[in-house]
């Protein structure tokens, strides 16, 4: 995905999980996000809560492993 404009990363989401939130589809339903990374140096972390906000999906992450393994 591209992190470096939002509407992209918006028409990115659309694509991928926001049409499960059409109303009035068989595919309607409710969606929730869970254990998503947040240890990355571009505006993921930053543009995934302004879309989560944006479409009021519900979402929680896993704060006790906030780091980013290298091997």
């Amino acid at each position: 995905m591209n992190f470096t404009d939002y509407d992209q990363f918006k028409k990115q989401m659309d694509e991928r999980y926001g049409y499960i939130l059409e109303e009035g589809q068989d595919y309607t339903a409710p969606l929730w996000f869970g254990e998503f990374g947040t240890n990355t140096s571009d505006n993921y972390w930053k543009f995934l809560i302004k879309y989560l906000d944006e479409t009021q999906i519900h979402w929680a992450y896993w704060a006790y492993t906030g780091y980013k393994h290298e091997p």
